[in-house]
């Protein structure tokens, strides 16, 4: 480490003052009286929760939801070492990271991406995705399919809620966590939590908490600047004016530190180990296998890496000004600067020299980007009629404004080519700006929207319809061209569903879901020969995707454990998509150009079924389990009016399951035993200069291991060792998991 960890406990021995003369314990909050928009959800045993609020926008228990709806809490993350957004949503079923590097967060639900630009939110208000630490949330809602109906333009495939931890009113609580990990055998890891809750007046109704993280880690990499460093705040305040109004306030202060690049950026570069899981480049013949690179090298090269800073505010005031009515009004600031550089010889092919060397060449990087927004969000629901014949009227909107600057630069270094066999990073750049990409955006949005629902004969049959407006108004400024584009949209999206409650805890539901993308103007031709008209060409779309879902909910053991069976089939329409390919210009001359084309597919499908249990078998036995099984797609890259393929990165089925068993004795003493896995099947994937159309079929099954174990003494202190990857395989999609790693972590309540 190049900075002491004793750095790390002295910051956070400082803030632990604030709790002197604390009560043991942080209180478990109950649910707040203020429903609908209650703030939390009352958790039960294991891993189960009762109810989400990121589907409807509304505290509604799960089994009443026509949709799926996976959480996994902050007890998960706990008990997994899960710190980072990144291995926020590890066992949630038929979802995968995406991008575990560079600019946001990204995964891979159903088949189709949840981008970091439309799908992340926060306390159901949507921010630009970014390197989360979760020390500051309660947990994380995923609704799978498209959420525009309910919170405005989205990913297509799905929403991610992050939620605030808050402030309790049940008692003062200080709670410190210490954790040393690293990899293999070799420390380098070193974190420190606080959490720190207080009541702030006599009367009991202004509680305040602040949350703090420092963490210090080499990282695994080599080649390339391996620290990672978070630093984090997280003040909140909760202020209850009366019995029927709350103010809440909840900010982030984060700064984070890391490695631009990481392993999985390229085929041509996965260490041994992968490469036989790759068909085309598993050869013993193949100079690059040959060299059989270590799980840690990587041939992008040493570089200042990314820093992240985010700073963000949230107000919300709820009233119930009748027993019938509830408002709620958010407001929301949002800041973040992002600052990468790397060096890049991913994506390239290696060539081998005449004295058996292998090379491959390489560029220079370099982003910046600004983003800062302001979102003002508003709900209002009536509920009204009878108890057999029950109605709930809902009307909301949203307002936002926002600034974006991007600039990226490209250029190429001397020498322009990299030895595997000799690395040598010792490099100049010439022509920093070969090659730039910026735009400085300006937009404003702003949205409505009305949901009626139904309870009928008593909750036998719930019934749900929505529909949702939004508008947008962009201007963007490209200096390199000083050209300025003006848009202006008006989308519309909606959906409706049954539940049917067969029984109070079994129920059978559906939903379609429909959302409509802004009408985008792209060019048809992205690679041709300089000159060349067709470059001139544009195309224009309307994307759409649909969401089909039925299926089973069903409540067990007195509501210990949730059960969900779901069928679903997403199609999206009208959607780019981009196929290359070599021809002759002028035609005869034998001269060839690559031609990258553009074309605008229809019905790009992903259907299939999945099965989830959360909760505990029993008050001990814990279990958070689920399958999925999925079939794709989507036209042929080389035959895009003609043929079909599968959709790449989506496995033809996974499976998830994770279990802890309590032994703590009535004083709360003794072990906690723990463990799971991932396993998945075949899929198809993208690699570099590996057949037509660089696709590849991976038929092997994978699977990665995780195991924990902790013992408390009491209700104060708990040692804690988690395993991740305990078998050190390689468990691969779109990145390649970490090695084997682990984390000893001691925790204090005060």
């Amino acid at each position: 480490m190049k900075k002491s960890p004793l750095l790390l406990v002295l910051a956070l021995l400082s803030l632990t003052s604030f709790a002197q003369n604390t009560a043991p314990g942080p209180a478990k909050e109950p649910v707040l009286k203020l429903a609908p928009f209650t703030v939390g959800a009352k958790k039960s045993s294991g891993y189960g929760v009762s109810s989400s609020s990121t589907a409807t926008r509304t505290n509604e228990r799960l089994i009443d939801i026509p949709q799926t709806v996976n959480v996994i809490t902050s007890e998960m993350w706990e008990d997994t070492g899960a710190t980072a957004y990144d291995q926020a949503l590890k066992y949630v079923g038929n979802v995968f990271v995406r991008n575990r590097a560079a600019q946001g967060q990204s995964f891979v639900s159903r088949g189709f991406s949840i981008d970091a630009n439309n799908g992340f939110a926060a306390d159901g208000v949507r921010v630009y995705g970014y390197r989360r630490d979760l020390v500051a949330y309660d947990r994380v809602e995923v609704v799978k399919g498209p959420p525009s109906s309910v919170q405005g333009r989205g990913s297509n495939s799905g929403f991610v809620n992050f939620t605030y931890k808050k402030p309790v009113f049940e008692g003062p609580f200080a709670r410190t966590k210490f954790t040393v990990g690293g990899y293999e055998s070799e420390a380098g890891f070193y974190r420190g939590e606080v959490d720190i809750n207080r009541t702030l007046n006599a009367k009991g109704t202004l509680a305040g908490r602040v949350i703090g993280v420092v963490e210090q880690s080499d990282g695994y990499l080599n080649f390339q600047e391996g620290i990672n460093e978070v630093y984090g705040v997280f003040p909140s305040l909760r202020w209850k004016l009366s019995d029927r109004t709350e103010l809440t306030m909840n900010s982030e202060l984060l700064r984070t530190h890391g490695p631009y690049r990481e392993p999985g950026q390229g085929f041509t570069f996965h260490p041994g180990g992968l490469r036989r899981l790759v068909p085309g480049i598993d050869s013993p013949t193949n100079p690059l296998t040959a060299l059989n690179l270590p799980r840690n090298f990587n041939a992008g090269g040493e570089a200042p890496g990314l820093d992240e800073e985010t700073g963000t505010i949230f107000v919300t005031l709820v009233t119930n000004p009748t027993e019938k009515l509830s408002l709620r009004q958010v407001v929301n600031y949002f800041h973040y600067y992002h600052l990468g550089e790397w060096w890049d010889a991913a994506g390239n092919i290696p060539t081998v020299g005449t004295n058996g060397t292998l090379t491959n060449p390489y560029t220079w990087g370099r982003d910046r980007l600004k983003n800062s927004g302001l979102t003002l969000q508003g709900d209002a629901i009536y509920k009204y009629g009878p108890e057999s014949f029950s109605l709930t009227s809902m009307v909301g909107y949203a307002y936002n404004t926002g600034l974006n600057n991007t600039d990226i630069y490209k250029g190429t270094p001397s020498p322009a080519r990299f030895d595997f066999a000799n690395p040598n990073y010792t490099r100049t750049i010439t022509n920093a700006r070969l090659a730039a990409n910026s735009s400085h955006t300006d937009s404003t949005g702003w949205g409505g929207y009305v949901q009626q629902g139904a309870d009928l004969f008593k909750q036998r049959l719930l019934l749900v319809g929505g529909f949702r407006r939004d508008f947008g108004d962009a201007s963007t400024y490209a200096p390199t061209t000083t050209t300025t584009i003006n848009s202006k949209s008006a989308v519309n999206s909606w959906r409706y569903g049954a539940t049917f409650k067969i029984t109070p805890a079994i129920a059978a539901y559906g939903i379609v879901s429909v959302q409509n993308d802004p009408t985008a103007v792209a060019p048809r031709f992205t690679q041709a020969p300089a000159g060349d008209p067709r470059l001139a060409e544009r195309l224009s779309y309307t994307p759409e995707t649909e969401l089909s879902e039925f299926g089973l909910k069903t409540e067990l053991l007195n509501g210990r454990l949730t059960a969900t069976l779901a069928y679903y089939e997403i199609v999206r329409s009208s959607t780019l998509s981009t196929f290359s390919y070599t021809q002759q210009i002028p035609p005869g001359s034998g001269n060839t150009a690559i031609i990258t084309e553009q074309f605008v597919s229809q019905g790009d499908t992903s259907k299939g079924w999945e099965v989830q249990l959360m909760g505990s078998l029993t008050e001990r036995l814990g279990l958070l389990a689920s399958y999925a099984k999925t079939d794709t797609v989507q036209p042929n890259q080389l035959t895009p009016l003609t043929g079909t393929q599968k959709i790449v990165f989506t496995p033809s089925w996974s499976g998830n399951i994770y279990a802890k068993y309590n032994l703590r004795n009535a004083k709360g003493g003794g072990w906690e035993l723990r463990g799971g896995g991932r396993v998945m099947g075949p899929f198809w994937s993208n690699a570099t200069g590996i057949g037509p159309a660089s696709r590849v079929y991976i038929d092997r099954t994978q699977y990665s291991l995780d195991v924990g174990a902790a013992y408390h003494w009491g209700n104060r202190h708990t040692i804690d060792l988690q395993v991740n990857n305990a078998t050190n395989e390689w468990f691969f999609l779109v990145r390649a998991d970490p090695p084997r790693n682990w984390r000893l972590t001691y925790r204090c309540d005060f």
